[in-house]
């Protein structure tokens, strides 16, 4: 487990992580919106020279530039990402079922989040 915060005291290999990670690991988030946090775990997890194989996204609520950012990190340390949904699909589903104005759905249009 990742801490929020790193520690100030204690032994440094024990400041960013509750245990030290061993093997191969899977990151789990359970939303990704920048892929700040993501990174910066990342970063982390090499300063003890430990690469996820993996990871997964429970939401994946990332722009195109954000979610490039990202990918570009990933690719760097050859980490897979993965996620059971993403923006766009929970929006889209969201207007099959709310069936919203046509105004609203330009609007969407517009912000990318629907075709």
């Amino acid at each position: 487990f990742v801490r929020g915060q790193s520690k100030i005291h204690g032994a440094p290999k024990d400041r960013d992580f509750l245990g030290i990670p061993n093997g191969r690991i899977v990151l789990v988030e359970d939303v990704i919106v920048r892929g700040g946090a993501t990174i910066e775990t990342i970063k982390k997890l090499k300063k003890i020279k430990i690469t996820p194989c993996a990871i997964i996204a429970l939401s994946d609520r990332t722009d195109d530039e954000s979610k490039r950012k990202l990918m570009k990190i990933l690719n760097k340390y050859n980490i897979n990402f993965y996620s059971l949904t993403n923006q766009r699909e929970v929006v889209e589903e969201a207007v099959k079922i709310l069936k919203p104005s046509k105004n609203i759905i330009e609007k969407l249009r517009a912000l990318n989040r629907i075709d």
